[in-house]
């Protein structure tokens, strides 16, 4: 009997230690290589604990340290010296952090083969029958593609999860709009108005009544415009059905329960501490929705003098953001142009800010239908679903809206 002779697997030590530098750093690109890397895809088996590390980091803070991630290695049963971590993360490589994760998803597939070439090998000299060392590499090779992290689902495999998005729908709690409109798992939604006819009410009371499942819907609101105590004040004026001045703190056990499930964030307006706080909070099990007002006033790191281009790169976050947790984005839409009267919005109207009518699966725009009314009378309104990637677009529904008590009623 012969050895089959003893070779070095396939493997990229530079490139794995250059993905972890880059991460380390960039802790928002985890959200993109996750899907296609899994951990036992490095070679040396610290780089995997590492890369679990960073990930959990980046489910919790937009920040970290070795020192850090050789803490949460220890809570995990793992030890990493520090200067093994600080020469992973001083190899950084600040290019395609995706094309680094498929070199090594690469070189993971090709040790697989390999082992099973070394295997089949021992078999040969072994002399093993032909037919059966043939029919071990077949069964290896089928299920290494089985398994193998590149593979694609057949529709047929997708059917549970399609039916599964279809039961984790969101309903606004407007009984004609939720028959038009619908928003679930993995969407981004934008709702956009002119200034001061009510997109953060309207928002607001989406918060409140949105169900999933007959039951309220966690929600992380970043406010950059108005202080913690104000929504909680708007909020009360829409349930007690009272003026603002009127307000009091008696609420019953439902109206407890709904705003038990809100969470206001006043204080952070970078986009990668808004993701990673909302990301944090839905794997702890307490939100199932963001909402952000406004989108205009929020802050990315990548800083750009051209205003396009930021918001194209927050939107691109928030997109990513939304396979994670459905979100919702309140944008304020330029004032419109007075020689052509009191038209109502339309997607062209979004054109002009960055990618936000490409990246969202759904388009709400809310257009006051009359002005001749004193502030505080009862406003026509009408919302217009301009853009829905499940359902019909260009049809809208009819509102009322009561400043008074913060209030949007259907109307017939």
């Amino acid at each position: 009997m012969q050895n089959a002779p003893s070779l070095v697997p396939p493997n990229d030590l530079e490139a794995e230690k250059a993905l972890l530098g880059h991460i380390f750093y960039d802790l928002e690109g985890v959200h993109e290589i996750r899907d296609i890397l899994p951990p036992q895809a490095f070679y040396w088996p610290v780089h995997g604990k590492v890369y679990e590390a960073l990930i959990a980091a980046a489910s919790e803070t937009n920040k970290t340290s070795t020192i850090e991630i050789r803490d949460r290695m220890k809570l995990a049963g793992h030890t990493v010296e520090l200067f093994d971590l600080e020469e992973m993360v001083t190899r950084a490589a600040f290019g395609d952090v995706r094309n680094l994760a498929e070199i090594i998803v690469e070189k993971s597939r090709l040790r697989s083969l390999f082992t099973l070439g070394q295997k089949a090998m021992a078999e040969a000299f072994s002399e093993h029958p032909s037919e059966s060392v043939a029919a071990n590499i077949q069964s290896g090779v089928a299920n290494m593609e089985l398994t193998g992290s590149n593979r694609l689902p057949t529709a047929l495999e997708l059917i549970p999860e399609a039916l599964k998005r279809r039961r984790t729908a969101f309903f606004f709690g407007f009984k004609g709009l939720d028959e038009i409109c619908q928003f679930s798992e993995g969407d981004l939604g934008v709702l956009a108005a002119r200034t001061s006819i009510g997109k953060t009410a309207l928002a607001t009371q989406i918060i409140l009544q949105a169900t999933r499942n007959q039951r309220p819907v966690g929600t992380l609101l970043v406010t950059t415009e108005n202080q913690a105590w104000k929504v909680v004040r708007r909020a009360l004026t829409h349930i007690q059905q009272r003026r603002w001045r009127e307000v009091t703190a008696d609420i019953d056990g439902f109206d407890s329960a709904r705003l038990a499930n809100l969470w206001i964030d006043d204080r952070t307006v970078d986009v990668d501490s808004i993701c990673s706080r909302a990301r944090g909070m839905r794997a702890r099990g307490e939100i199932g929705l963001v909402v952000v007002d406004l989108l205009k006033h929020c802050t990315d790191a990548q800083r750009s003098q051209n205003e396009n281009l930021r918001l194209a790169n927050m939107m691109r976050k928030f997109k990513r953001l939304a396979k994670d947790v459905p979100t919702l984005l309140i944008h304020q839409l330029s004032r419109p142009d007075k020689s052509k009267g009191n038209q109502p919005p339309q997607l062209t109207d979004l054109r002009e800010s960055g990618h936000i009518e490409e990246d969202a699966q759904l388009v709400l725009m809310l257009h006051q239908t009359d002005y001749t009314q004193d502030a505080s009378d009862p406003r026509p309104m009408e919302l217009f679903v301009r853009k829905q990637s499940t359902g019909p677009r260009d049809i809208s529904q009819l509102f009322t809206f009561y400043p008074e008590t913060m209030t949007f009623t259907e109307t017939s």
